[in-house]
């Protein structure tokens, strides 16, 4: 690689030791996968796990005397207040999510924890180069902002937060960002879950590349969310096209190489809906918000409610942001009274969930369903409607 005179400088220390081992992993990276310079990022997003690798790093980083230089946000963990007072962890668990959250903010990192940041202020732009981690938000600033990133590792995006650069290979090319390949929705797409459906079943299909999607959608911002979820739980695609609705859609054919064209059938995408409801027996509990809930699909549950209460525990995952919002309005108080949690910075695929091993549990998303089920919980996939109506009770 060839570096420049302030780069050459931080790799010698220039900056502190924590800059320039930041820069001695970036460059090694770099090397790898044969990028020829660095370039500049402006926004960072790091897949945090508060598990002991994870504090490992980030507190020898910090101990180096690391501090980021550009904005950057942390994936969640969970909400330790609110599972250590309801029993869901040990002390152990507590504090060691405690002490790789404080690690984080002492670097300076915005401590809004959520796996949406660009729903809470991390907004990459069209061209724009980043250095985000956590697939589904690598999905989504490329394929829905048209932002630029490569699929970074929680550490790499760390060192891009220290020092504000990246390695330009990869994603960050634009012949890197054509279409691979044509993938006709026959059912199309009209809802969030029906976007959901779709990547699950297209990336068993495809599993990786560039894909153009062509069908009737009705994309919303969350729709396009769950499909890059589900194309990067299933397969790994950190880019895709979506055919009107995606900034770079228009251009994506130009110049490209496609090496297939696919057709998933409505009797494919059915197929999906009903393995994810085989078996069906009734639900202990549900859990919304994998990826993290936006305050409109909030709302929507809240209408869903229509003054009922839950006869289960309904749990939504959403950022601590969104918590605050919602409490500040008739909104948060109507959800509790409803029997509804609003839990801002946590994750599905935490230890604070055991306890609900051996219930049945009901999800909106096949992402929370693929990486619960490796914690021993079980989980059926269905629309958030079906699972909001099948907790409920009779109107008040």
């Amino acid at each position: 690689m060839r570096l420049t005179e302030r780069e050459e400088a931080v790799l010698g220390g220039a900056e502190g030791a924590g800059a320039a081992l930041a820069m001695e992993i970036l460059a090694g990276i770099g090397e790898v996968m044969e990028a020829d310079v660095m370039v500049p990022v402006s926004r960072a997003h790091v897949s945090a796990s508060a598990q002991e690798a994870d504090l490992w790093f980030a507190e020898k980083m910090l101990g180096e005397g690391a501090r980021t230089r550009i904005c950057a946000t942390v994936n969640p963990s969970y909400d330790v207040g609110y599972f250590r007072g309801s029993g869901f962890i040990t002390e152990g668990e507590a504090e060691l999510a405690e002490k790789c959250a404080s690690a984080y903010e002492k670097m300076g990192f915005i401590m809004n924890l959520t796996c949406t940041p660009y729903f809470d202020g991390n907004l990459p732009g069209l061209g724009e180069a980043a250095a985000f981690s956590e697939s589904s938000a690598t999905a989504f600033v490329n394929s829905v902002l048209g932002a630029r990133s490569n699929p970074e590792s929680a550490q790499s995006a760390l060192c891009s937060a220290i020092v504000g650069l990246t390695p330009r290979y990869g994603l960050l090319l634009d012949e890197n960002r054509k279409a691979t390949m044509i993938v006709n929705a026959e059912a199309g797409a009209a809802d969030e879950f029906d976007f959901s459906v779709l990547g699950w079943a297209a990336a068993k299909r495809i599993g990786r590349g560039v894909p153009l999607f062509r069908g009737n959608f009705r994309a919303t911002p969350e729709g396009l969310m769950n499909l890059g979820a589900e194309l990067n739980t299933a397969g790994r695609v950190p880019l895709f096209h979506v055919e009107g609705a995606t900034p770079e859609a228009a251009a994506a054919l130009d110049g490209a190489k496609i090496t297939d064209e696919i057709t998933i059938t409505r009797e494919e995408t059915e197929a999906v809906k009903e393995s994810f409801a085989e078996a069906y027996t009734g639900a202990d509990g549900v859990l919304l918000g994998c990826p993290h809930y936006s305050l409109e699909q909030i709302y929507r549950v809240h209408r869903r409610l229509a003054g009922r209460s839950a006869n289960i525990p309904v749990w939504i995952l959403t950022s601590s942001s969104v918590v605050s919002m919602i409490n500040k309005l008739p909104l948060g108080r109507e959800l509790a009274e409803a029997g509804v949690s609003v839990v801002g910075d946590t994750c599905v695929d935490q230890p604070c969930w055991h306890k609900l091993r051996g219930m049945r549990l009901l999800t909106d998303s096949p992402k929370c369903f693929y990486y619960t089920s490796r914690r021993s919980l079980r989980f059926w996939v269905m629309p958030a409607e079906r699972c909001i109506d099948a907790a409920l009770g009779p109107r008040r």
